[in-house]
């Protein structure tokens, strides 16, 4: 492949790995899955970027930088997935969210992320 073209596809990979911070998905489940999936487009945009460095510098260099961010950020949000998902004893606070026991510490979640078996009855 052109290293031009890796540039250019670093580039536009990473500006896609970004999408999960703009739109995730109302499920728990479905937004781990989203996230690891876009974890694996940043880390191919890092990849190409370095790849076609010398011949698309400005490209290459575009793409690393975004890449890097983006999976910082997206590595973040997979935690607080996870996090999320391992809350217990939530109590409905009446204003779609609740707040839920997470290693001793109370923690605010929407509600649209809790499972049933979460919740307190």
């Amino acid at each position: 492949m052109d290293k031009k073209k890796m540039g250019t596809a670093s580039l536009v990979l990473s500006l896609v790995s970004l999408f999960p911070l703009l739109l995730s998905p109302s499920n728990i489940k479905t937004a781990e899955i989203f996230v690891v999936v876009f974890v694996i487009l940043a880390i191919a945009s890092i990849i190409l970027g370095f790849m076609s460095k010398k011949e698309a510098k400005g490209l290459a260099i575009s793409g690393i930088v975004i890449g890097i961010i983006s999976l910082i950020f997206l590595c973040l949000a997979l935690i607080g997935f996870v996090g999320i998902s391992n809350a217990t004893n939530c109590i409905d606070n009446g204003d779609e969210t609740s707040t839920c026991m997470y290693n001793g510490v109370e923690i605010e979640v929407p509600n649209i992320y809790l499972r049933e078996d979460q919740k307190e009855k």
